[in-house]
């Protein structure tokens, strides 16, 4: 049944029957979960990008890869859309600097940067097991350093 004839059938009825609002409610019940969802993974900036934005720095994490500590720990990956990073002045915003960068790799970007604690040394509030700040540098594993930042976010995306 089209719309229009619907909407024509709805106004024939001189009352809303019960089972038609259940109907609609269930509907509602689907819909609006699915637009939520997709609004949630709209390619605009969201509140957890910003958060990652000016919170996580890429070129520390790259700078700690390079690093004497990196070479010697098992926590050291590939950071996706790092290429493109290491490319553009440290003075460039992250969005920026990764926009040439494929879709999925950002997606990733932003995925693993929250989801796993290689990734660290990148955050800017990395403190030691004492609370004590540290450089990115400083990082020898992940399991002796903590980001509050890291965890405010891997709640803000899940």
């Amino acid at each position: 049944m089209r719309y229009l004839d619907c909407l024509s059938e709805s106004r024939r009825m001189d009352s809303i029957s019960p089972g038609w609002i259940k109907n609609l409610g269930g509907l509602l019940m689907v819909v609006i979960p699915l637009v939520a969802i997709g609004c949630s993974n709209s390619t605009g900036p969201s509140s957890c990008r910003v958060l990652a934005d000016e919170a996580y720095n890429p070129w520390d994490y790259l700078g700690w890869r390079s690093s004497r500590n990196a070479r010697f720990s098992s926590i050291t990956h590939a950071l996706p859309c790092s290429a493109y990073v290491a490319s553009t002045p440290s003075t460039t915003a992250t969005p920026d600097a990764i926009a040439d960068c494929p879709a999925r790799d950002q997606r990733s970007y932003y995925e693993l940067i929250g989801k796993y604690d290689q990734f660290i040394s990148g955050w800017d509030d990395v403190v030691d097991m004492d609370g004590n700040r540290v450089t990115a540098t400083q990082v020898d594993s992940a399991e002796n350093y903590q980001s509050e930042l890291r965890l405010d976010y891997e709640k803000c995306r899940n």
